[in-house]
């Protein structure tokens, strides 16, 4: 066991395609998000946190996608389910879920996790 099984996912940059969605951490979304750190995961399990998004624009998404640039073989996986229709003011919690590849890299850097809004 010990800190050689360990991964560390490292910062998850939060890069968002569309000025009128907002990333927080709370659900009444008044806490901003910066960075995502997902803490330290043992390699082969996973690991689930909920952030929250608000639609700040004027008019309705009809769908949020999210993409996320980890390499599976020597990080793993973030994913996170489409999110929508959400109205404009509205907001949603949205589960991410890490899985650690088995074969992860001890200290593995940051990635992006990308938002796309449809409207």
């Amino acid at each position: 066991m010990g800190t050689l099984n360990k991964v560390m996912p490292g910062q998850v940059t939060i890069i968002n395609s569309d000025p009128n969605l907002g990333w927080y951490n709370d659900p009444p979304c008044t806490s901003p998000m910066g960075n995502l750190n997902l803490g330290t995961v043992a390699r082969g399990d996973t690991v689930t946190k909920t952030i929250y998004v608000k639609n700040t624009g004027l008019r309705d998404f009809t769908d949020i996608a999210f993409s996320c640039d980890a390499n599976p073989t020597t990080v793993g996986t973030l994913t996170a389910p489409n999110t929508g229709p959400l109205a404009k003011g509205a907001s949603a919690g949205v589960d991410l879920t890490f899985a650690s590849s088995p074969s992860a890299t001890v200290g593995s850097p940051g990635y992006n996790l990308t938002a796309a809004c449809s409207y």
